[in-house]
């Protein structure tokens, strides 16, 4: 018996792991996630939002804002707690990255009416052009809340 690797078996198979089809499944699945993750847009505030009789939600878009208000007029800015007094800065920080696309204003219908007023005008002071106002869709509305 020989300690040395002078003298291999012909006949043994050459072991050796392939990587690629894991590489490949683990892009796939990341593909799936990163497309799936575009459509869940989970609103950060729970709004009871207005009814219209004609509602017509447009696609969202990459470089549109949305600013949620409350029935207690707390606000999101694109998902993330914001104060009215910071409006003004968030809006001009964006227009400066290049973001020209729509404002929506996603306020819930016990929301105070000059609030929404208030970030609609802070929008369009900042150089935003295209403001919307989110509601559901639904019949005529009853006035009740």
């Amino acid at each position: 018996m020989s300690l040395s690797r002078r003298h291999h078996d012909k006949r043994m198979p050459k072991v050796d792991i392939n990587i690629v089809p894991l590489v490949d499944v683990a892009l796939v699945l990341l593909i799936i996630f990163m497309v799936t993750a575009t459509f869940i847009k989970n609103s950060a505030l729970r709004l009871d939002l207005p009814t219209a009789s004609a509602s017509a939600a447009p696609a969202p878009k990459d470089d549109e804002i949305v600013v949620e208000i409350d029935k207690n007029n707390h606000m999101t800015f694109n998902g993330a707690p914001i104060v009215a007094a910071n409006l003004t800065t968030a809006f001009k920080l964006q227009r400066a990255r290049g973001v020209s696309g729509p404002v929506t204003v996603r306020g819930d219908r016990s929301a105070a009416y000059g609030t929404i007023i208030n970030v609609m005008s802070v929008a369009r002071g900042a150089g935003f052009t295209q403001l919307l106002v989110a509601t559901r869709e639904g019949g005529k509305s009853d006035g009740q809340h």
